[in-house]
């Protein structure tokens, strides 16, 4: 097979694995959903469709033929980006709280400057955060203003996937750099 068909051929696997998952996730959600504590162990795994796990592995294939045959970094690029969706943006989709536990502190200072309209520098829990940069949780205010708290949740909780695709570029630049322009 010569590379213009194979390069066909992958981009056809990741539509097709993106498509199989976006099915999985609204069978899912249509379905039920589940609280992180009605698990055994936290996780969701146990319950989505088999469907999400053909996608996975559909998109691991594209992954590994572009890999091994082409070599194509827009397309691993591509590949990497829909990894990071399906592993960060599935635990979003599917419970009805968010996932990771960074989000509830943020929600929290959040929460402190949109009651108290301005940020406590006695507070120890905000100082000896981040350097003391507060620019997240005034953007999680505005949006708390802007969306109510169901929402607000919901916007921080995806916030993990939309800061992984956002590094995403600046990973490949130091990585091209790196490597002397060889990726």
């Amino acid at each position: 097979m010569d590379k213009k068909n194979l390069k066909i051929l992958v981009l056809f696997l990741i539509l097709l694995s993106s498509l199989i998952y976006i099915y999985s996730m609204y069978e899912f959600v249509n379905e039920k959903w589940i609280h992180p504590g009605d698990t055994e162990f936290g996780v969701f795994w146990e319950y989505v469709p088999i469907s999400f796990y053909i996608s996975g592995a559909i998109l691991s294939l594209s992954f590994i033929i572009n890999l091994y045959y082409l070599k194509d970094s827009k397309i691993a690029g591509i590949t990497i980006a829909f990894l990071i969706i399906y592993l960060y943006l599935s635990p979003a989709i599917i419970y009805d709280v968010p996932r990771f536990k960074t989000v509830y502190r943020h929600v929290g200072y959040a929460e402190f400057i949109h009651r108290y309209h301005y940020i406590d520098p006695a507070n120890n829990g905000i100082i000896h955060h981040y350097h003391c940069w507060p620019h997240a949780w005034i953007v999680g205010n505005y949006i708390f203003s802007l969306m109510g708290y169901k929402y607000h949740l919901f916007v921080i909780d995806i916030f993990p996937t939309i800061y992984e695709l956002a590094i995403l570029p600046v990973l490949y630049g130091i990585i091209n750099r790196i490597s002397k322009n060889n990726f």
